[in-house]
């Protein structure tokens, strides 16, 4: 539950900028043995591997959410890239 909420708030807040307009694609793979979540949007790309940054003493939060998700995740992907139209990111959490 925490990395779906990770992964559509990303897209929700980053993808779209200042325009606001948009939409997220969620659909769900179950199988027995594991949950598959690709979540798609058509915002604006960026690089899957920066890493979050200090700011003060805290985590910024760019980054963050993906950091969250590939903890959580038994399997993770992205694909994404500056200055490209849509990111997809999919990940799948083991049940057995």
């Amino acid at each position: 539950k925490l990395a779906l909420t990770e992964a559509v708030s990303n897209s929700v807040r980053h993808a779209y900028g200042d325009e606001g307009e948009g939409h997220v694609d969620i659909t769900y793979e179950l199988r027995p043995d594991r949950l598959g979540i690709p979540v798609v949007d058509n915002g604006n790309g960026f690089d899957p591997e920066e890493m979050p940054t200090l700011e003060g003493q805290e985590l910024s939060e760019g980054g963050l959410g993906i950091a969250i998700i590939r903890t959580i995740a038994d399997e993770f992907e992205i694909d994404s890239k500056p200055g490209a139209r849509g990111s997809r990111l999919h990940f799948v959490k083991l049940l057995a």
